[in-house]
């Protein structure tokens, strides 16, 4: 039998755009940075930005696929992994029959055409499970009472953004409590109203609410 002649990253570039391409939420080649390749989707608010970002780590053999749904960008950088105005996941839904061992949210291929195209494929196939919810999840949030109430609330808020600043959390992560503030304090409220003929099973978190309200300040200060 004769052996496949080995992958160039040229090579791998052309199948990546090529074969993801090929997905039916409506990702498009956007550009590329080294081993990373971007991806983007005509999001439903103007203001949103709907990104596939696939990182090809040539020399070990695998592939990482995250997608990203993002109303503002925070002013350090740091994102919101799973709020109401940013979301994201890692897509690994298939396991590879090229993989080399298991690693969260990665697809394994040896070092050959076939082989990456195989793994392509079942990113493409996790695309159409996976990333198709995460998809209409995303475009469903803009209807949601919170996301309508919150940004409205801060539509309206006339408190300076250096007051606020002053006293936010430099590392909000897990301290979004530590915001003291009336304003804040009354936009949480308003989000638990929302929530209040559910049951405690229905609710996710006691403290989502809380993280909800933190992320519209951290927008309302980076805008």
């Amino acid at each position: 039998m004769e052996q496949e002649e080995s992958l160039t990253k040229k090579r791998v570039y052309e199948l990546v755009i090529s074969t993801l391409g090929e997905n039916t939420l409506g990702y498009t080649y956007s550009k590329s940075n080294n081993r990373r390749y971007y991806f983007q989707r005509e999001a439903l608010r103007q203001d949103a930005v709907d990104t596939m970002k696939i990182t090809v780590y040539f020399r070990k053999g695998y592939i990482n696929c995250e997608l990203r749904s993002t109303v503002y960008k925070h002013n350090d950088g740091i994102l919101f992994s799973n709020g109401i105005l940013n979301r994201r996941t890692f897509l690994f839904n298939s396991k590879s029959t090229s993989s080399l061992g298991p690693e969260i949210w990665s697809y394994f291929f040896s070092k050959n055409e076939s082989s990456l195209l195989e793994t392509l494929d079942l990113v493409l196939a996790d695309l159409e499970k996976k990333g198709k919810e995460f998809v209409n999840s995303c475009d469903r949030r803009y209807s949601h009472p919170k996301f309508l109430k919150g940004l409205d609330f801060i539509n309206n808020l006339t408190i300076s953004k250096e007051q606020l600043k002053a006293i936010f959390p430099k590392h909000f992560v897990g301290y979004w409590w530590k915001l003291d503030n009336e304003k804040f304090i009354e936009l949480e409220l308003l989000f638990n109203e929302i929530d209040k003929d559910k049951s405690f099973e229905e609710l996710k978190h006691y403290w989502e609410n809380s993280a909800f309200a933190f992320e519209f300040f951290d927008k309302y200060i980076s805008d």
